[in-house]
Protein backbone atom coordinates (compact mmCIF):
# COMPACT_ATOMS: atom_id res chain seq x y z
CA UNK A 1 0.00 0.00 0.00
CA UNK A 2 2.86 2.36 0.77
CA UNK A 3 4.30 1.94 -2.76
CA UNK A 4 0.97 2.98 -4.27
CA UNK A 5 0.90 6.30 -2.40
CA UNK A 6 4.52 7.12 -3.21
CA UNK A 7 4.18 6.34 -6.91
CA UNK A 8 1.81 9.26 -7.78
CA UNK A 9 4.10 11.61 -5.87
CA UNK A 10 7.13 10.46 -7.86
CA UNK A 11 5.22 10.81 -11.13
CA UNK A 12 4.14 14.34 -10.21
CA UNK A 13 7.70 15.25 -9.19
CA UNK A 14 9.03 13.93 -12.51
CA UNK A 15 6.47 15.98 -14.46
CA UNK A 16 7.37 19.13 -12.53
CA UNK A 17 11.08 18.51 -13.14
CA UNK A 18 10.61 17.94 -16.88
CA UNK A 19 8.39 21.02 -17.28
CA UNK A 20 10.85 23.12 -15.29
CA UNK A 21 13.84 22.01 -17.34
CA UNK A 22 11.91 22.52 -20.59
CA UNK A 23 10.97 26.05 -19.54
CA UNK A 24 14.60 26.85 -18.81
CA UNK A 25 15.66 25.50 -22.22
CA UNK A 26 12.93 27.38 -24.10
CA UNK A 27 13.64 30.59 -22.20
CA UNK A 28 17.33 30.26 -23.06
CA UNK A 29 16.57 29.72 -26.75
CA UNK A 30 14.20 32.71 -26.88
CA UNK A 31 16.80 34.86 -25.14
CA UNK A 32 19.24 33.95 -27.89
CA UNK A 33 16.81 35.17 -30.54
CA UNK A 34 16.58 38.60 -28.96
CA UNK A 35 20.23 39.48 -29.48
CA UNK A 36 21.85 40.94 -32.56
CA UNK A 37 24.46 38.20 -32.78
CA UNK A 38 23.25 35.18 -34.79
CA UNK A 39 26.04 33.04 -33.29
CA UNK A 40 24.35 33.34 -29.90
CA UNK A 41 21.70 30.91 -31.11
CA UNK A 42 24.36 28.43 -32.20
CA UNK A 43 26.09 28.77 -28.82
CA UNK A 44 22.80 28.43 -26.95
CA UNK A 45 21.78 25.29 -28.83
CA UNK A 46 25.22 23.75 -28.35
CA UNK A 47 25.21 24.54 -24.64
CA UNK A 48 21.60 23.52 -24.00
CA UNK A 49 21.91 20.17 -25.74
CA UNK A 50 25.56 19.52 -24.81
CA UNK A 51 26.81 19.60 -28.40
CA UNK A 52 30.03 20.77 -29.99
CA UNK A 53 29.66 24.44 -31.03
CA UNK A 54 31.61 23.82 -34.26
CA UNK A 55 29.30 20.94 -35.22
CA UNK A 56 26.20 23.07 -34.64
CA UNK A 57 27.73 25.95 -36.63
CA UNK A 58 28.53 23.56 -39.47
CA UNK A 59 24.88 22.42 -39.61
CA UNK A 60 23.70 26.05 -39.66
CA UNK A 61 26.19 26.94 -42.41
CA UNK A 62 25.22 23.94 -44.55
CA UNK A 63 21.54 24.74 -44.15
CA UNK A 64 22.09 28.38 -45.10
CA UNK A 65 24.09 27.32 -48.17
CA UNK A 66 21.31 24.94 -49.27
CA UNK A 67 18.71 27.70 -48.90
CA UNK A 68 20.85 30.16 -50.87
CA UNK A 69 21.43 27.61 -53.64
CA UNK A 70 17.72 26.84 -53.99
CA UNK A 71 16.85 30.53 -53.96
CA UNK A 72 19.44 31.29 -56.65
CA UNK A 73 18.02 28.49 -58.80
CA UNK A 74 14.46 29.80 -58.41
CA UNK A 75 15.51 33.36 -59.17
CA UNK A 76 17.46 32.26 -62.24
CA UNK A 77 14.51 30.24 -63.49
CA UNK A 78 12.18 33.21 -62.94
CA UNK A 79 14.44 35.50 -64.99
CA UNK A 80 14.76 32.94 -67.78
CA UNK A 81 10.97 32.63 -67.94
CA UNK A 82 10.55 36.41 -67.91
CA UNK A 83 12.94 36.75 -70.86
CA UNK A 84 11.31 33.90 -72.79
CA UNK A 85 7.84 35.40 -72.12
CA UNK A 86 8.98 38.84 -73.29
CA UNK A 87 8.52 40.51 -69.90
CA UNK A 88 12.23 41.32 -69.71
CA UNK A 89 15.02 41.67 -72.22
CA UNK A 90 18.17 39.61 -71.80
CA UNK A 91 20.06 42.84 -71.05
CA UNK A 92 17.60 43.63 -68.24
CA UNK A 93 17.96 40.12 -66.83
CA UNK A 94 21.75 40.43 -66.91
CA UNK A 95 21.49 43.81 -65.15
CA UNK A 96 19.30 42.23 -62.47
CA UNK A 97 21.82 39.45 -61.86
CA UNK A 98 24.61 42.02 -61.49
CA UNK A 99 22.47 44.19 -59.19
CA UNK A 100 21.62 41.20 -57.01
CA UNK A 101 25.35 40.55 -56.56
CA UNK A 102 25.82 44.21 -55.56
CA UNK A 103 22.99 43.83 -53.05
CA UNK A 104 24.57 40.69 -51.59
CA UNK A 105 27.91 42.46 -51.19
CA UNK A 106 26.18 45.44 -49.64
CA UNK A 107 24.30 43.26 -47.14
CA UNK A 108 27.52 41.53 -46.14
CA UNK A 109 29.13 44.93 -45.52
CA UNK A 110 26.46 45.72 -42.91
CA UNK A 111 27.55 42.98 -40.52
CA UNK A 112 29.69 45.27 -38.40
CA UNK A 113 26.99 47.93 -37.94
CA UNK A 114 24.58 48.13 -35.02
CA UNK A 115 20.89 47.42 -35.58
CA UNK A 116 19.83 51.05 -36.08
CA UNK A 117 22.67 51.86 -38.49
CA UNK A 118 21.88 48.69 -40.49
CA UNK A 119 18.23 49.70 -40.68
CA UNK A 120 19.07 53.18 -41.96
CA UNK A 121 21.59 51.86 -44.49
CA UNK A 122 19.10 49.28 -45.76
CA UNK A 123 16.37 51.90 -46.10
CA UNK A 124 18.69 54.13 -48.13
CA UNK A 125 19.74 51.16 -50.26
CA UNK A 126 16.10 50.24 -50.88
CA UNK A 127 15.27 53.76 -52.04
CA UNK A 128 18.25 53.73 -54.41
CA UNK A 129 17.26 50.29 -55.66
CA UNK A 130 13.71 51.39 -56.43
CA UNK A 131 15.10 54.38 -58.34
CA UNK A 132 17.50 52.15 -60.29
CA UNK A 133 14.69 49.75 -61.21
CA UNK A 134 12.52 52.63 -62.40
CA UNK A 135 15.34 54.14 -64.48
CA UNK A 136 15.99 50.76 -66.13
CA UNK A 137 12.30 49.99 -66.69
CA UNK A 138 12.53 46.88 -64.52
CA UNK A 139 9.60 45.84 -62.32
CA UNK A 140 10.86 45.91 -58.74
CA UNK A 141 9.66 42.39 -57.93
CA UNK A 142 12.37 40.96 -60.19
CA UNK A 143 15.01 42.35 -57.84
CA UNK A 144 13.49 40.85 -54.72
CA UNK A 145 11.38 37.88 -55.74
CA UNK A 146 9.07 36.40 -53.20
CA UNK A 147 5.47 36.83 -52.19
CA UNK A 148 4.41 40.38 -53.00
CA UNK A 149 7.85 41.22 -54.38
CA UNK A 150 9.48 41.53 -50.98
CA UNK A 151 12.88 40.43 -49.78
CA UNK A 152 11.36 37.67 -47.65
CA UNK A 153 10.56 34.73 -49.87
CA UNK A 154 8.77 31.65 -48.56
CA UNK A 155 11.35 30.22 -46.18
CA UNK A 156 11.79 26.52 -46.70
CA UNK A 157 8.54 25.94 -48.58
CA UNK A 158 9.44 24.05 -51.69
CA UNK A 159 11.28 25.10 -54.80
CA UNK A 160 8.51 26.93 -56.62
CA UNK A 161 8.70 30.65 -57.06
CA UNK A 162 5.37 32.46 -56.80
CA UNK A 163 4.09 34.35 -59.80
CA UNK A 164 5.31 37.96 -59.78
CA UNK A 165 2.72 40.53 -58.83
CA UNK A 166 2.11 43.21 -61.41
CA UNK A 167 2.87 46.83 -60.56
CA UNK A 168 -0.80 47.80 -60.21
CA UNK A 169 -1.24 45.06 -57.57
CA UNK A 170 1.56 46.23 -55.30
CA UNK A 171 0.50 48.24 -52.30
CA UNK A 172 3.01 50.67 -50.86
CA UNK A 173 3.38 49.61 -47.25
CA UNK A 174 5.63 51.87 -45.20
Amino acid sequence: MKKFTQHPFLAAAAVVAVVGMSAVGVRTLFAAESTDNPNDLVDTIATTFHLNVEDVQEVFDEHREQIETRRAQRESKMLEEAVSNGKLTQAQADSIVAKRQEIKTFMESLASLDKEARHEAMKTQMDELKQWAEENDIPFYYLHPGPRGGMHSRFGQGDQMPEPIEEDQIQNIE
